[in-house]
């Protein structure tokens, strides 16, 4: 028997619990319900984007807003949005989609989830994801129980954080931020930039704060409490890609960040953090450092001076009172790809 109906490659197929119906979702951005026994058509639905994996659902469930749900052919499916979303394919209704996601979309029609999986037994929805990750979400709230991360490609950056280097944070090529818990390895994926994480940084004055600058040109502050991370305040005034971000040593009162467009750039943080909200970071000082991309910034143990090291072969020290130059460096051949103060000797 043959089902003629899609357009484009048909991605998934799923068969009823009652045996009278299944469903099939493809590329071409329906998802298609026949009846198994007569074998016809009975309805196409448009869901607006491009599929790539189903699974069927109990004839009974419970999910975000509808509790107790029974008597229609309910489905999950996703693709490059990176979001679930839940239909009863014999009403043609929407159920549920959800609005945040640890998968990121696709902005050029690739791929975002590759797979999905429904665990009946524990009532869990995993979503195999295309930048190697899968996401545990519980059906009834739709919220991530557990997360894998299955392959990191490369490692750009990485830090301890939390109370007794609890945890490690490690930048990939990737938009988030991978959080381990140093105890078991379990993972948490810490969303907000929109382009490659490249640089890290934690301070000994405060070890539950993590700073982030990205290829978007922003830079994150983020607060780890009780094993949870979140954004607190972001810094957006750079015009091209944050190289390099540390933390001051000896009070969490400044972030130093630098970039490819030559900037070194103080920012004052504030003492307390609005949790229900990112707060939005002003820089305090800004100066054209060097006359190349700027690789490393450090800043001393007792937060007085500043070095940084650039393409341009010279390494410099700044005074954090107001980034006024210090001192130059001479003498490499090449690019300066990493400063570093000592953290025992007094300057």
């Amino acid at each position: 028997m043959t089902f003629p109906g899609h357009y484009s490659t048909v991605t998934g197929i799923g068969f009823h619990p009652g045996n009278k119906h299944f469903i099939s979702c493809s590329r071409d951005k329906v998802i298609i319900l026949w009846d198994l026994e007569e074998g016809k058509q009975l309805f196409t639905i448009p869901v607006y984007e491009s599929l790539e994996s189903l699974v069927m659902l109990p004839e009974k469930i419970s999910i975000p807003g509808h509790e107790r749900l029974k008597g229609g052919v309910y489905v999950a499916v996703a693709g490059e949005k990176g979001i679930i979303s839940i239909w009863d394919a014999l009403h043609k209704t929407k159920l549920f989609s959800q609005t945040q996601s640890k998968v990121v979309g696709s902005e050029d029609g690739c791929l975002a989830v590759t797979k999905l999986l429904f665990n009946s037994t524990k009532k869990l929805i995993a979503v195999v994801s295309a930048d190697h990750n899968i996401i545990l979400n519980e059906l009834d709230t739709m919220s991530p129980a557990k997360q894998f991360v299955g392959f990191s490609d490369e490692i750009l950056d990485i830090a301890y954080v939390g109370p007794k280097e609890s945890h490690i944070a490690v930048a990939t090529n990737s938009q988030d931020i991978k959080l381990y818990n140093a105890s078991n390895m379990s993972c948490q994926l810490l969303q907000g930039h929109n382009d490659f994480v490249v640089t890290l940084s934690t301070s000994l004055a405060n070890p539950c704060l993590l700073a982030s600058g990205s290829k978007d040109k922003s830079i994150r502050l983020w607060l780890l409490m009780e094993g949870r991370s979140q954004c607190v305040a972001v810094g957006t005034r750079h015009t091209a890609s944050v190289s390099s971000i540390v933390l001051s040593q000896l009070t969490t009162s400044f972030i130093v960040s630098a970039s490819e467009d030559t900037t070194l750039k103080l920012w004052n943080l504030p003492k307390n953090f609005d949790l229900d909200a990112e707060e939005d970071l002003n820089t305090k000082f800004t100066v054209i450092a060097h006359e190349k991309d700027i690789n490393s910034v450090c800043v001393s143990p007792n937060d007085k001076l500043i070095a940084t090291g650039s393409l341009d072969k010279t390494a410099k020290i700044w005074s954090s009172a107001d980034l006024s130059l210090v001192g130059v460096f001479k003498g490499h051949r090449r690019g300066v790809w990493k400063v570093c103060f000592s953290p025992v000797d007094q300057v």
